[in-house]
């Protein structure tokens, strides 16, 4: 169980990080858009989202297309480099531990 410790520190440091980078930066001007996922036509969507009562200069619609090849490479990076991350701080808190012991 001791040697496991390192590795659950990282793990906290790592997760909060995570949630406090979430959580501030769900506070940009991003979060003012939407997804809808719809098979209506343009028009009529455009006219149901005036219907109840966002005009029309506020629509902006955009098709999504499928990630390509960049896109993939960049989150495996992401991944990649959050890995590296979680073994180097648990080598750090594994010899701060060890250094500590008598």
């Amino acid at each position: 169980m001791k040697k496991l410790i390192p590795y659950f520190i990282s793990y906290l440091i790592i997760a909060a990080g995570t949630a406090a980078f979430i959580h501030f930066s769900s506070h940009t001007a991003s979060s003012l858009f939407y997804t809808l996922n719809t098979t209506l036509p343009h028009d009529e969507l455009v006219a149901k989202l005036q219907q109840v009562g966002i005009p029309e200069s506020a629509v902006h619609l955009a098709t999504r297309s499928p990630a390509p090849l960049a896109t993939l490479i960049s989150i495996f990076v992401d991944y990649g480099v959050g890995f590296g991350v979680f073994l180097g701080l648990s080598l750090l808190v594994e010899r701060l531990i060890s250094k500590s012991r008598p």
